[in-house]
């Protein structure tokens, strides 16, 4: 059984966390202590030594932040992941500074949060991950450490959106997704990949039609479904705009001979 601390300035807040698991104990999670400030948060850990500590960035005192860096330096090996009401970039970049494991958005969904710390089990079942900074270089460790969880979330995303996209996916759903806020995520997808979200899934999409057109003897109407748009007319256009040529054309030029 993996031990978990929950921190959260709110009462009920900490009691709704450690209900949800209390009720999914099969994931094999037990809340072994509750703080309401950050300084008994790293008291908790001190005494418990968890595996996985739930904490709200806004508390009285030492905030949820400085409290994750903290619990970080004295266990390295403890996952942290961040809750907050504040969906703010600056707040999710210390976090990932800090090295949380991952960073919800209150009100957390009971399937999202338990989501996360199954990630998090699995990471540490697997010891996939190693917080552990050397001695030496401290701050450069720790930059390559959110450089490489940036890295990874957004490996996650686009998996995601490949297997997703001849659906009516949206942003939020690929954030939800690699649990982060929508905010966050349009600006570290942007930051990584160079384009926004919806630039990089229609160019995507425009690619397989491409494909599609090339190598299959099936409509231009099929193809608009498969590769994620609802109108004909609609996908004509963006294609026509990003390739020059209309679908009907693009596939009289340059479509395999069966």
């Amino acid at each position: 059984m993996f031990k978990a601390i929950v921190a959260d300035d709110e009462s009920l807040e900490r009691k709704a966390i450690s209900s949800i698991l209390s009720k999914n104990r099969e994931i094999g999670v037990e809340v072994c202590g509750e703080a309401g400030d950050g300084k008994e948060a790293i008291r908790l850990a001190r005494l418990h030594k968890p595996n996985l500590v739930l904490i709200d960035i806004k508390m009285p005192g030492l905030d949820g932040l400085e409290a994750t860096k903290n619990i970080k330096d004295e266990h390295p090996d403890v996952h942290v992941i961040v809750i907050t009401a504040y969906d703010e970039f600056d707040f999710a970049q210390k976090a990932l500074k800090y090295q949380a494991s991952d960073y919800l958005l209150k009100p957390v969904r009971p399937g999202c949060l338990l989501d996360a710390i199954k990630k998090v089990l699995q990471r540490i079942n697997h010891s996939s991950e190693s917080f552990l900074p050397a001695n030496t270089n401290k701050n450069t460790d720790e930059n390559n450490d959110e450089e490489n969880s940036c890295d990874s979330l957004i490996e996650q995303s686009i998996y995601y959106i490949k297997e997703n996209y001849s659906k009516d996916i949206t942003l939020t759903e690929v954030s939800n997704a690699v649990h982060l806020s929508p905010y966050y995520f349009s600006r570290l997808f942007k930051k990584k990949m160079g384009m926004n979200f919806i630039d990089y899934l229609t160019n995507l999409r425009i690619e397989k039609a491409k494909e599609f057109l090339i190598e299959s003897n099936a409509k231009v109407v099929n193809i608009t479904y498969k590769v994620g748009y609802k109108e004909p007319a609609y996908f004509s256009r963006i294609f026509k705009k990003h390739t020059g040529i209309t679908p009907n054309d693009y596939k009289k030029r340059y479509k395999v001979q069966f």
